[in-house]
């Protein structure tokens, strides 16, 4: 069994500050708070002018990211989620 099958589906959950540093922001997705999140094909995580274009263009801030806290594969689901603390 490979690690990744069929093409993945990579999710993105990203750390921005909030109007104090020691607030993130969170949006209401799936009927409860969330961390902001969006969904890729695109999995080079080093090559993140695409995350930082995507945050900018689905919540209209301006973020750099910073480094990947955590990644999980999710076999079932066919998912590998990524943890991304942002600047902003």
């Amino acid at each position: 069994m490979s690690y990744l099958r069929d093409e993945p589906d990579f999710e993105f959950r990203v750390l921005l500050p909030g109007p104090r540093q020691s607030e993130l922001l969170v949006t209401g997705q799936e009927g409860r708070w969330n961390l902001p999140r969006f969904v890729s094909r695109e999995q080079h995580r080093s090559e993140v002018a695409f995350i930082d274009r995507t945050v900018r263009q689905s919540l209209g801030l301006e973020a750099t990211v910073l480094r990947c806290l955590w990644t999980d594969f999710d076999e079932p689901q066919n998912v590998v989620r990524n943890g991304l603390p942002t600047l902003s």
